[in-house]
């Protein structure tokens, strides 16, 4: 099947031509071997309409051009589209696309309606452009009788109108709840019924994860200790082997609701707000965890080993190491440390971690040993995406996987994310960042295979 670029472009105002005949360069129509008459299917997105093919003469780019009455058939905006088109003989089918949906849900403010998310969005935008992909924003909340899709195309004024039907969907729903909702499951289920590829596919679940990994050899040391919170003797079991052990909540993210406990000559409870670390001290460990009980209610947790973290001026240092879909393998798109804010033993930026380039944070090893220490958390980044790739349902295109080193620069697994943050990057922010350029050429491979 030969696929080739295009520029899609609305006829002009004065072009004498019924609404479903299109102008396709002459190239392509020979390329293709389109007959006159043959009245093909044009299919865009999840739509198709029969059309006749008229052949046009035009230099440079081959060029499709259509009445304005396709672009809105089609839910398109009216100007021009960089795309790429191929000629299915058998079934009749002249597609163009792809057409890349970020789904993700309205933002609380409407004068930005995508948040944190605006500046990556428009990204995306512009390098699908360079690449000949469409990319654009849907909302969850305005997915309309199962048949209709509404949001905008980042860089214009952010007006909600009807977008196309994707060929692929990229899930950056930020709500585990929104991501439970019927409204989710009826888009998913639309998805599946009609061969639309969604990445990523859903949140994970830190016990269930961690049972996965559990039982591959190979990662056994590098996993902390982890039990599922059942009972007081969980903890007590735990702090009797480790100094001090996290709760994590099974279903959190972002650093959120993590709470630390240290075994000193006092049991010192800690947990992390927007305005610092909170203390509670006791010495009857029973205490304690009725208050643990009091503040997480019914919500499901793990406990796990505490690590004694490498340490920047006091402040804990962990690593997040972006993996990227390239093909059908796993690469590296980024690598950074962050440093948690002082008063803070959580160093997401969303907590107010800073961020640094990896070799900046291995500093406190010597040269050999910090490009022995970086290289082993670049390899067990890549190995734990291929694994999670593998063993959980669904398709994952990207993974934000967290690391960190103990003093003896020995790495360990603290988290996986499927929706890793799109605010930490490095502060070059001039050009694409990598994940962009993944997810855009991702997104091109499999709309051509």
């Amino acid at each position: 099947m030969t696929i080739k670029r295009i520029l899609l472009q609305p006829l002009s105002e004065d072009h004498d031509q019924e609404w479903d005949t299109i102008d396709l360069s002459a190239s392509l129509v020979r390329k293709f071997r389109l007959s006159s008459g043959s009245r093909p299917d044009l299919v865009c997105g999840h739509r198709r309409i029969a059309v006749n093919v008229e052949a046009s003469k035009e230099k440079g780019i081959p060029v499709m051009k259509w009445h304005k009455k396709l672009f809105e058939h089609f839910s398109l905006p009216i100007e021009d589209y960089p795309l790429h088109i191929f000629y299915n003989k058998s079934k009749n089918e002249l597609s163009v696309g792809p057409f890349f949906c970020i789904l993700t849900t309205r933002h609380k403010d409407d004068s930005q309606p995508l948040g944190r998310l605006d500046t990556f969005c428009r990204e995306m935008a512009e390098y699908g452009k360079r690449r000949h992909v469409a990319c654009y924003v849907a909302f969850l909340e305005d997915w309309e009788d199962k048949k209709t899709l509404c949001g905008f195309w980042p860089g214009e004024q952010q007006e909600r109108k009807k977008v196309p039907i994707p060929d692929l969907v990229y899930n950056r729903i930020h709500s585990r709840k929104k991501e439970r909702s019927t409204e989710m499951k009826a888009f998913k289920k639309y998805c599946s019924n009609h061969s639309i590829e969604i990445f990523n596919d859903h949140f994970l679940n830190k016990w269930e994860v961690h049972e996965i990994l559990n039982n591959q050899d190979e990662l056994a040391p590098f996993l902390p200790a982890t039990a599922l919170l059942d009972d007081s003797d969980t903890i007590e079991n735990l702090l009797e082997e480790h100094q001090h052990v996290f709760l994590k909540p099974i279903h959190g993210s972002q650093g959120k609701s993590i709470i630390r406990i240290r075994s000193e000559e006092r049991y010192c409870l800690e947990y992390s707000t927007f305005s610092g670390e909170k203390r509670l001290e006791q010495k009857n460990l029973a205490v304690l965890i009725k208050a643990i009980k009091h503040r997480i209610g019914k919500i499901p947790y793990i406990v796990q080993q505490g690590i004694d973290l490498l340490l920047d001026k006091d402040r804990p240092i962990d690593f997040r190491i972006l993996c990227m879909k390239v093909r059908d393998n796993w690469e590296i798109a980024s690598a950074v440390a962050r440093i948690s804010k002082k008063g803070f033993f959580v160093s997401n930026l969303a907590q107010g971690g800073e961020l640094k380039k990896m070799d900046e944070a291995l500093i406190f090893f010597e040269k050999k040993q910090a490009e022995q220490i970086k290289k082993c958390l670049l390899e067990l980044a890549v190995q734990i995406a291929e694994i999670i790739d593998r063993e959980v349902d669904g398709h994952y295109a990207e993974l934000g996987i967290d690391l960190t080193v103990d003093h003896n620069g020995h790495p360990w697994l603290i988290e996986i994310n499927t929706k890793p943050s799109k605010t930490e990057q490095t502060s070059d922010t001039s050009s694409i960042r990598p994940s962009v350029k993944a997810l855009v050429n991702y997104s091109l491979y499999l709309f051509c295979n």
